[in-house]
């Protein structure tokens, strides 16, 4: 009899342990398939967020009609893909895709008649011409935009909102992508070297002035580490300031640079004889080592354009 009350109660306690681990295990399994269908309602939450982003982003309008109001900004757009519809006269050649499109006038003085003509969704052009062309245009209710190619990072960040403003953020992201990585190469590849000082001169037929670190082709000194030697003259916050021979002289630098600018074949006839006839001159070690550079008018000028890396590539081949 005792055996078999003892038989009893391990039988039991069999029982109840089998019912327990079954019990755990559905409360597991009912877990992990609360767990599971909170991941799925989030997976499903996020898919129907990214696609209203994406419905939104196709239904959103971008202007069609674009007028390019000079030429830096006409290849900007052409960069970017976007087709315009008026572009200024110009000596120079522009993109082929704007052999369509009507001719506006100069870029400091478009024909406003033959740009309300053309019902434009959006004129753009230059920041330094924005105090001469806002108003006009405001007043004949014509949409600006008016970006700024003052220096390296004006350029990559009036390429970026121009890319924001057309639905081209690909492209403006694959060009910003492509300078900096350029920049990046040529750092990497100079690193050890001593970081050149250099002079800048900015020269047109009547005068002969310094170039700072605040014009264009002082940002691309500077983003190559290049040491312009008016930041050892003084604290300047114009882009061109008058030549002092007396304290370029004692910064003695490495390479000069030469930008000519309004007429450069006359302005190149001005600096041979400014270096022939000044014997300062002959003072320079940059004069006596030849590290005298006419600069490119196609990649250097008072503004840039989108010609960055090949500006680039020339100007670290001249430093380093």
């Amino acid at each position: 009899m005792k055996s078999k009350l003892i038989l009893f109660l391990c039988l039991a306690l069999i029982l109840v342990m089998s019912v327990g681990c079954n019990s755990d295990e559905v409360s597991q399994e009912g877990d992990n398939q609360v767990l599971q269908q909170g991941e799925n309602e989030e997976a499903e939450g996020n898919k129907k967020e990214n696609e209203e982003e994406e419905n939104e982003e196709k239904d959103k309008e971008y202007p069609q009609r674009v007028i390019g109001g000079t030429v830096a900004v006409v290849e900007m757009l052409d960069l970017l893909g976007v087709e315009m519809v008026g572009v200024p006269n110009s000596r120079y050649t522009l993109p082929e895709s704007c052999d369509n499109a009507e001719r506006i006038g100069q870029p400091m003085n478009p024909d406003i008649e033959i740009v309300k003509s053309l019902n434009s969704d959006i004129f753009v052009s230059v920041s330094s011409l924005q105090p001469r062309l806002e108003k006009s245009l405001k007043d004949s209710n014509i949409e600006s935009l008016f970006v700024n190619n003052n220096s390296y990072d004006d350029i990559l960040n009036s390429i970026e909102m121009l890319g924001n403003a057309f639905g081209k953020e690909t492209e403006a992201k694959g060009f910003i992508d492509k300078v900096n990585g350029k920049v990046s190469s040529i750092l990497k590849d100079s690193e050890g070297k001593e970081n050149p000082k250099v002079m800048i001169l900015f020269g047109t037929p009547e005068s002969i002035m310094f170039a700072t670190d605040k014009s264009f082709v002082g940002s691309l000194v500077n983003k190559l580490d290049g040491v312009n030697i008016t930041e050892e003259i003084g604290d300047f916050n114009e882009a061109y300031m008058p030549i002092s021979m007396e304290n370029a002289l004692k910064t003695q630098p490495h390479a000069i640079l030469i930008l000519t600018h309004a007429n450069p074949e006359e302005s190149k006839k001005m600096f041979e004889k400014e270096f022939a006839d000044n014997e300062i001159w002959n003072n320079f070690e940059a004069i006596k080592n030849d590290k005298v550079y006419n600069l490119d008018n196609k990649y250097f000028g008072v503004s840039g354009n989108i010609r960055l890396v090949e500006a680039i590539e020339s100007l670290a081949e001249m430093l380093y």
